[in-house]
């Protein structure tokens, strides 16, 4: 009889830790299929994410490719304006230049002509220079933000690597520590 109820005793002791198990069973069944379904919504985000991010690339390549066109056709027009300039100033030179009967007077008015058609080519030749420099200016500000976004970029990239290997060469550092003590 004593051996029935210790077998009895025994079978139900099992009997519980089978439930018990049954249940963890359970439980991790259940975690499994949240943390699957996390990893489809991460996988589907992440998704998300990477056509949002080729679609960015793609309207700033644009972007830049219409700038750049931009800049083509305004350097141009600023080659046109040069020519304009030169030729006014050539025009105005040849005007100037009608020989008339030479009296002192006119002398005077003709090195006031000459010097006021020399400074008006001085000053188209120096608006030229400003408008290059300032186009120049402008495409080095576009490069410097162009560099910019790329260093965050890759800072973003590698900061997450760098930080991981720091950390592992850390832990390296505090175990050569403490094998040595």
């Amino acid at each position: 009889m004593e051996e029935k109820e210790r077998f009895e005793t025994r079978l139900h002791d099992m009997a519980v830790a089978v439930e018990r198990l049954e249940s963890s069973r359970q439980k991790l069944l259940m975690e499994i299929d949240s943390q699957s379904s996390e990893i489809e919504r991460l996988f589907e985000e992440n998704s998300n994410l990477s056509s949002a991010y080729q679609e960015a690339t793609d309207i700033m390549s644009h972007w830049e490719n219409q700038v750049k066109d931009c800049l083509k056709q305004n350097e141009e027009l600023r080659s046109m304006l040069d020519k304009l300039r030169t030729e006014s100033i050539m025009n105005n030179e040849r005007q100037n230049h009608i020989p008339t009967g030479i009296s002192e007077s006119n002398k005077e008015g003709e090195a006031y002509t000459t010097e006021l058609v020399s400074l008006k080519g001085q000053l188209a030749k120096e608006q030229s220079k400003a408008e290059t420099l300032s186009a120049e200016v402008l495409q080095l500000s576009a490069q410097l933000q162009q560099a910019i976004q790329a260093y965050n970029g890759l800072a973003r990239l590698y900061k997450p690597v760098l930080r991981n290997i720091e950390t592992n060469l850390l832990k390296m550092k505090q175990e050569g520590s403490l094998i040595v003590q």
